[in-house]
């Protein structure tokens, strides 16, 4: 084995990889063209639990039966591995509202685009909204899927242009419908005005694509008639007119503006309290909240307890009393396996989130990627299910080479690095799912919207991957996944208690596809110089603001070639303001004269010590 156990020490299997060193490759964050992201890789064909869980804390990660490790102080975009204390984590507004929104759905308050439905009902405080009354307020929702259906319609049919059918098909720009305001629009008859045409032309401009910001209000009126043209037969706006106001230059110019006459007569007998309109959804006989997943007894016949998946279900109390038919979500988790409904399900979010070619995306990609692990799995309610050192890895060192810890050793395994430490260790029992890698199913009464692909190991859940059903977008999915797999790993530390963490990768702080992972908190990066959890917000943030490349984050850290040198003893803490690095610079700038231009020539001369 590798890392996890002493010799002598024997886990449930034994770990055995190939070394294949360190190659380059370009670089998926900054999209850097050159082979300037550098990894550490090896092939596993078999690996313990215990030992992938030192591996991922020494910042490597697992792609199937491949392992790497990003060279830090050598690689364009550093990865760090992030993590979060499940039991220290409580939800921002913007999370709970993820949650409310699914409740929404479940409810069937709203649809699967969030566009509201016909079994919409707000609580009387907020039933009539500022349109006037409550009968514009149904027409309002009325005329709200009634647009959504037109821009998706306008999205597959190419009458957008392909910048703006873009932001549509991602359902990118939320379709809202507000009382009609521009004394323009309510002069013409006006009483409902939706401005989804402008803001797509304007997120287009933003963008580029082809358009340009002058454009943006020709492109606006090209996209509110193509939207007036696909919504001309819908039933549902019998008695709303739409064709006398759309995209006029002297009525709201860019927007779609209604003139409601009369409710169709499906919202009036819904109104009169018919609940006969109503679409029928599976009633769940529970009205409780579910929790997550895989903490029950639920079992498939033929199979053990400990091998089978478990299901739990979220409902509504509230949704129950109020007369609404529910839906319900179920989440099983099942051990890695080919799944042809999930290979479906990824190959659409590939091509249509991603923008994969669908041809590139097979069977044998997919199972080299999400399918195939070296973890041997240990089997659910195991009491020896892994073998820990007594006390939490809190980071025996880094492994970046070249750095000096607060006690004078090389933590990055210089020649003065100490020797391993051993530790005592102790066996935990598994949580009722076991040890190793997992496929979590989210089913809406039975459709399949999402899958979790996931490693659970002695001391964290490890997200590898979560894709979802496009046509579900406006659920949020991926934010949803992420909070139910926290609350996984809460459910699952009652079981085993070293179970607390949830890794979610590795976090690059100059690219924004990768910070959201922050606003998980209190979230901890790990110092590959040290080997200490570090606070993302209160000690690395800092560190990273600064733009140095890897840097360590914890205190005492210093470089081996200034050992010796007059250093701050908090210069590990404070790296971007250290003095070493700054007298470094500035020796070698002195004499240096740098020429700033100016247009195509020269306007001046300056000092390079000015820059540093």
């Amino acid at each position: 084995g590798i890392g996890g156990m002493s010799q002598g020490e024997r886990s449930h299997y034994m770990t055995i990889i190939e070394d294949h060193g360190v190659y380059g490759s370009t670089c998926g964050y900054c999209k850097s063209k050159q082979n300037s992201f550098r990894s550490h890789g090896m092939s596993a064909h078999v690996c313990s639990v215990e030992d992938y869980q030192h591996l991922i804390d020494r910042g490597w990660r697992r792609s199937g039966n491949w392992m790497y490790q990003p060279v830090l102080d050598r690689t364009c975009c550093p990865p760090y591995t992030i993590r979060l204390d499940v039991h220290r984590f409580s939800p921002i507004k913007s999370q709970k509202k993820v949650e409310r929104r699914l409740q929404a759905y479940l409810e069937g308050r709203i649809d699967e685009k969030g566009a509201p439905t016909n079994d919409a009902r707000d609580p009387p405080s907020t039933a009539v909204a500022a349109t006037g009354g409550a009968e514009t307020d149904v027409a309002a929702a009325v005329i709200e899927r009634a647009v959504t259906r037109a821009l998706d319609k306008c999205a597959r049919d190419g009458s957008l242009s392909p910048p703006v059918a873009s932001l549509a098909s991602n359902r990118e720009i939320p379709v809202r419908v507000r009382r009609a305001v521009a004394k323009a629009a309510v002069d013409a008859g006006a009483t409902h005005s939706c401005s989804v045409a402008v803001a797509l032309a304007a997120a287009a401009c933003k963008r580029g694509g082809g358009l340009n910001c002058g454009a943006s209000a020709e492109e606006a009126n090209r996209t509110a008639r193509a939207l007036l043209a696909a919504m001309r037969g819908d039933e549902e706006l019998v008695g709303i007119d739409a064709a006398a106001f759309a995209s006029d230059a002297t009525a709201n110019p860019g927007h779609l503006n209604f003139s409601v006459r009369r409710l169709p007569s499906s919202v009036s007998k819904e109104k009169d309290g018919d609940e006969h309109g109503r679409s029928t959804t599976r009633t769940s006989a529970d009205g409780s909240k579910g929790r997550f997943d895989s903490m029950g007894s639920q079992s498939v016949p033929g199979v053990e307890a400990s091998d089978s998946p478990r299901a739990t279900s979220t409902k509504s109390r509230m949704a129950k009393a109020a007369g609404h038919r529910v839906k319900t979500l179920t989440v099983t988790t099942r051990p890695s396996a080919f799944d042809e409904e999930e290979y479906r399900l990824w190959r659409r979010y590939q091509t249509r989130v991603h923008g994969d070619d669908l041809n590139e995306n097979n069977e044998l990609g997919y199972g080299r990627f999400l399918v195939d692990t070296p973890l041997r799995r240990v089997r659910g309610n195991e009491e020896r299910g892994a073998l820990v050192p007594e006390e939490l890895d809190v980071g025996d060192g880094g492994w970046v080479s070249g750095w000096v810890g607060p006690t004078g050793a090389s933590p990055g395994g210089g020649k003065d690095a100490p020797p391993p430490v051993a530790r005592k260790k102790r066996w935990v029992a598994s949580p009722p799912s076991g040890f190793g890698s997992f496929h979590q199913q989210y089913r809406i009464d039975g459709k399949l919207v999402a899958v979790g692909v996931v490693d659970v190991l002695p001391y964290c859940l490890s997200s590898k991957y979560f894709f979802w059903d496009p046509d579900y977008a406006a659920l949020s999915l991926g934010k949803l996944g992420v909070l139910r797999e926290i609350e996984w790993v809460r459910e699952a530390s009652a079981h085993c208690p070293t179970l607390r963490y949830y890794y979610m990768g590795y976090y690059i702080h100059d690219c924004p596809k990768m910070r959201y992972k922050g606003e998980y908190k209190p979230s901890e990066l790990r110092c590959a110089a040290t080997g200490v959890w570090s606070d993302l917000d209160s000690a690395c943030v800092r560190v990273l603001d600064a733009g140095l490349g890897f840097a360590p984050f914890a205190p005492g850290a210093v470089r081996e070639e200034d050992v010796g040198a007059d250093v701050d003893a908090d210069v590990g803490a404070d790296v971007g303001a250290s003095r070493t690095t700054e007298e470094r610079d500035r020796a070698a700038a002195e004499g240096c004269t740098l020429g700033l231009v100016e247009g195509n020539r020269l306007a001046r001369a300056a000092s390079a010590n000015d820059f540093v």
